[in-house]
């Protein structure tokens, strides 16, 4: 018999799988499109830094934006490749394929209380983005006599993620979709209905970036990008809501999802304020989770027709 676990798990592969399959038939698309129009096609790659803003953020004291948001230990490299097509005027689309690793622990932060909650995550990144482009702005300078293009561009679209939140437990590493550390899948007797529902490890984001591109040559260009992914789940660390019943989580999930769920008691001091209790909030669920990038790129493009854009 199947458990609410393994239906989760079966749907959040086929999703997958989907998703996988449309990618391949819209990359089909592009390039039928482009065979048959002649325009301009551009590939890329890019290389830099991801970091995770959410429930698990590590707060700094003087609350500056740049000491809590962007604290080195939980910022992991990253890596893309992308397929750009001008379409118009100063309009192109991009498809981009993303991956990375997103970060969060409790314990980097400078609040007693968030240091006392004693959670942490990991989890793989692979993102899917589909962008309009416009280009801002495209002019050229002048570099030991020859004259050098640069453009500046922002870009907004829709996006697909995969993730995959772990905790570490004696050296372990362990999936925490499955676990429900937040009462996902406990039974409740008096109704006969499951408390709540998994969450899926497939999410959409709404991706938006800007970025400038400098072109070594007609065909080369290396550039700098920044970019910002809004989603629509809060359970890319795995914390949302409110620490459920441990006896009921026990029994429906077993000894590791309690474990996992409240790690405040691995602590050697325990001050009173903090000790957590059924209900009480274990994260914000009004504030959704994000995430962002910033890549350094480098782009060749494979066939070149002649256009301007128009400014």
């Amino acid at each position: 018999m199947k458990t609410q676990t393994d239906v989760v798990k079966s749907k959040d592969y086929l999703l997958r799988l989907l998703v996988l399959l449309a990618a391949v038939l819209f990359l089909t698309l592009v390039i039928q499109v482009k065979n048959a129009v002649g325009q301009s096609i551009e590939l890329g790659v890019q290389n830099g830094v991801s970091k995770y803003i959410g429930d698990l953020t590590p707060v700094a004291n003087d609350r500056f934006i740049w000491n809590r948001q962007l604290q080195l230990r939980s910022t992991h490299t990253a890596h893309g490749f992308y397929l750009r097509h001008h379409l118009i005027g100063r309009f192109n689309y991009r498809i981009n394929v993303s991956i990375s690793q997103l970060s969060g622990d409790d314990r980097l932060s400078d609040d007693p209380g968030q240091q006392f909650r004693n959670l942490h995550f990991r989890t793989s990144l692979m993102e899917y983005a589909l962008t309009t482009e416009m280009v801002l702005l495209h002019k050229n300078i002048t570099i030991n006599r020859k004259k050098r293009n640069y453009s500046i561009y922002a870009g907004l679209g829709a996006a697909t993620f995969f993730i995959n939140p772990q905790a570490r437990y004696e050296g372990k590493w362990y999936d925490l979709e499955t676990l429900g550390t937040e009462g996902q899948g406990t039974y409740d007797p008096s109704t006969g209905f499951y408390r709540s529902e998994y969450y899926s490890l497939i999410q959409f984001a709404i991706p938006m970036h800007g970025g400038l591109k400098y072109y070594v040559n007609d065909q080369v260009h290396i550039g700098c990008e920044f970019g910002y992914r809004k989603t629509f789940t809060d359970y890319i660390d795995d914390v949302s809501g409110a620490y459920p019943d441990p006896y009921a989580l026990e029994q429906s999930n077993g000894d590791m999802a309690v474990t996992l769920s409240d790690r405040s008691g691995e602590l050697k001091k325990s001050p009173d304020d903090f000790i957590f209790k059924s209900g009480s909030p274990r994260g914000d669920s009004s504030n959704k989770d994000a995430y962002f990038f910033a890549m350094i790129t480098l782009g060749i493009k494979l066939k070149m027709e002649p256009f301007t854009y128009d400014f």
